[in-house]
């Protein structure tokens, strides 16, 4: 989740956090401060991801990154270790002359085609602008987390940025730090899912422990796990 939402969020999330914690009137201020003190220890945080893609349940791609932020505030990556096991069509096509290989390389055009509209909406998400956060906060219902997510205040509503979509946010009271962000949209008018965890490190900044996203038209599923945090 990136800073304009966490903003967003602060100004317009506040007072529902305010009933909840209602020894701490000044909820509004000190949510905006969490938010940034998070994000400002963070830049003195590397961790280790690794990113898989699945496509029918088997494994197309991982790569492992180093990653933390620059001077510049955005993030830099490393590559670790990466594998593409070669698929057995592919493999086929060498022997299948040119036309064979030419359907191949158009698949994989369309593949690749395809992958890029995904990311485009996963970073749409990140990156929603405040009057439409504004509305989705405004027409959003607020209830207490329960399971798995006590503790917490779950914001949920539905317009984020289509008509289509569906947001579930869940905030922990205690911290005023991200538990869980659930995210069901579309592309092509076809489902998408998208799924972010968050833990709180010992003594350290809340960071981005999982994010999923989930296409299952075309059986796509990427994974981003977040791992071996450690202080610069």
């Amino acid at each position: 989740m990136n800073k304009r939402l966490l903003i967003t969020l602060a100004l317009f999330a506040w007072p529902f956090l305010a009933m909840a914690q209602t020894e701490a009137p000044d909820t509004k201020q000190k949510f905006a401060e969490a938010q940034k003190q998070n994000a400002a220890a963070m830049q003195h945080f590397t961790w280790k991801s690794r990113t898989e893609l699945k496509l029918k349940g088997e494994s197309k791609k991982i790569k492992v990154e180093q990653v933390r932020y620059g001077s510049d505030g955005q993030l830099q990556k490393v590559t670790l270790e990466e594998s593409s096991p070669e698929p057995a069509d592919q493999k086929s096509g060498r022997r299948g002359g040119r036309v064979k290989g030419k359907i191949i390389q158009n698949k994989k055009e369309e593949f690749a085609e395809l992958m890029q509209k995904l990311v485009i909406v996963a970073q749409s998400y990140g990156n929603i602008p405040a009057e439409q956060m504004q509305a989705f906060l405004k027409n959003a219902k607020f209830s207490m987390g329960s399971g798995p997510q006590e503790g917490t205040v779950q914001i949920s509503g539905q317009g984020a940025l289509n008509p289509d979509d569906s947001m579930n946010i869940w905030i922990d009271k205690q911290t005023l730090m991200m538990r869980r962000i659930e995210i069901s949209t579309v592309l092509d008018k076809k489902p998408v899912q998208m799924t972010s965890e968050y833990i709180q490190t010992t003594n350290g900044p809340c960071f981005q422990s999982r994010a999923t996203l989930k296409y299952p038209e075309k059986e796509i599923e990427i994974t981003v796990d977040n791992f071996e945090q450690q202080q610069l």
